[in-house]
């Protein structure tokens, strides 16, 4: 039997997502510093290659209904509680609301009880917050805002209590994201640098699954505004999903032919290598994974200020330190308003090399566009902006509305609910088109930016999550 201390990892599920990514980090990151054992309530559609831990299913699945729920927390109790009196675990770490109950519970004086907060949301649960500052010995946060709000929302029962309250940032394999990303070459063939008439094609990626927090839609409606100025833009979306909505968003907007929804990949990373800037619309995040994959890749960062994670990974700074930079820099734009496409674009004629996309779709068309004749053979065409100007005195050094950070480009948060109107446009989303053409078009804030990207990454690397987890167990110990 081993003579090293026992890590239980506690976690729902092991489905393809990040807080069961992180967990099966975990488990490989300290294998040589403990025994481990990884709890889960549901071995159904497990995502991850963990044959090489000792895996023990608690079956006792999510069901639906108060009633079957109160009974799911009463079985995950006794089930949980038997797993810890048989392996006497030295560290019981938890993640996602669900294990963080079960963890808090089952809570033993013969070893330490950690509660991982891995979103904004689950600190507003008060009634949660109280039972894990109580019954946990360590509330382990995955970004400084977490950490920040925890500690302000809930000082006098941390006080009470003397649970303490970390930070310990997800772990990224930054070494293995580069060697995937310009190990292999096969990515290059999907990827063509000039379309067939030999103009240069700009690549705009984004990654992740389809889920409303990700607001897509909004996504969709910008690049319409991007790629009506910049007919040579892609737009790439990877990750998990149908996408069907959204897909028919896009035959809507007419730009089908330039938006590729690429699915799951084994191996993203040999594709977003060929991006030019990687971009996320997000409303929340428990922490944005695909921006540190992205800065490890080398790519330019625009981002919604969402919470959490963006400020804090671009500008090392948190959420509300960007709003109110963003209230202090900026006005609210005056520019139209949000009734609807035919206000927000009158006097902007469309490029003539979009016309037949719009004319091809009736749908635009009914919009009543002003399309630009197309010019004779001989005539090269006039690049025509869709977006209007925004006057200097609302500019940050003449740029558009955003924060240029130290380590990308961050915008105020998106708010509209779901809105799958394709006329319906915003002042806002003409803001964020300005900021995506904008760093297309300046190659050397580009290169600035490529330039950060990986050491920045660095700092999420798998040997700082190591020591600092180790540190905190040290920590523990000597307490």
């Amino acid at each position: 039997m081993s003579d090293r201390r026992k890590l239980l990892l506690i976690v729902p599920t092991l489905h393809q997502g990040g807080q069961e990514r992180v967990v099966v980090r975990t488990a490989g990151l300290l294998a040589d510093d403990f025994d481990i054992t990884i709890a889960i309530f549901d071995d159904s559609d497990i995502g991850y290659d963990v044959s090489a831990f000792n895996v023990v299913n608690l079956n006792v699945p999510a069901r639906s209904g108060l009633i079957l729920k109160l009974i799911n927390t009463v079985r995950r109790f006794v089930k949980l509680r038997r797993l810890k009196s048989r392996i006497r675990p030295y560290i019981s770490y938890s993640f996602g609301r669900a294990a963080n109950i079960a963890n808090s519970l089952t809570r033993m004086q013969s070893s330490l009880t950690w509660v991982g907060l891995r979103t904004y949301p689950d600190v507003t649960e008060i009634s949660n917050m109280r039972l894990f500052i109580s019954h946990s010995d360590r509330i382990v946060c995955c970004s400084e805002d977490i950490e920040k709000a925890v500690i302000e929302r809930f000082a006098a029962a941390i006080a009470a209590s003397g649970t303490q309250v970390s930070l310990l940032r997800n772990p990224f394999d930054i070494d293995g994201i580069r060697k995937d990303a310009y190990g292999d070459d096969s990515g290059r063939a999907e990827f063509p640098t000039t379309t067939e008439e030999g103009r240069p094609i700009s690549y705009i990626m984004t990654m992740g699954r389809e889920a409303d927090l990700k607001m897509y839609w909004r996504m969709l409606k910008i690049f319409k505004l991007i790629q009506m100025t910049m007919p040579d833009t892609r737009l790439i979306i990877m990750g998990a999903g149908e996408y069907e909505p959204y897909k028919r968003m896009a035959e809507w907007l007419g730009i089908t032919d330039f938006i590729r929804f690429m699915g799951a990949c084994d191996n993203p990373y040999k594709y977003v290598r060929y991006a030019d800037v990687y971009w996320t619309t997000s409303r929340t995040e428990g922490f944005p994974n695909a921006v540190v994959e992205a800065l490890a890749v080398g790519l330019p960062i625009v981002s919604t200020n969402c919470w959490v994670g963006p400020a804090e990974i671009l500008a090392a700074s948190g959420v509300q330190d960007c709003e109110a930079e963003f209230e202090a820099r900026f006005t609210i734009s005056e520019r139209g308003d949000d009734s609807g496409w035919l206000q927000a674009i009158e006097g902007y004629p469309v490029d003539w090399r979009v016309a037949r996309n719009v004319a091809d779709h009736p749908g635009l068309a009914a919009l009543g566009f002003d399309v630009a004749p197309e010019p004779a053979a001989d005539v090269k065409p006039e690049q025509v902006s869709i977006v209007p100007d925004i006057p200097e005195s609302r500019r940050d050094s003449g740029r558009p509305m955003a924060i240029y950070a130290q380590y990308g480009v961050i915008t105020p948060a998106l708010t509209m609910e779901k809105d799958m109107d394709f006329a319906h446009i915003t002042p806002a989303d003409f803001e964020n088109a300005h900021v995506m053409i904008d760093m297309l078009r300046d190659k050397a804030l580009c290169d600035h930016y490529r330039s950060v990207a990986e050491g920045r990454a660095r700092e999420y690397s798998y040997e700082r999550y190591r020591e600092e987890f180790l540190k905190m167990a040290t920590a523990s110990n000597e307490s």
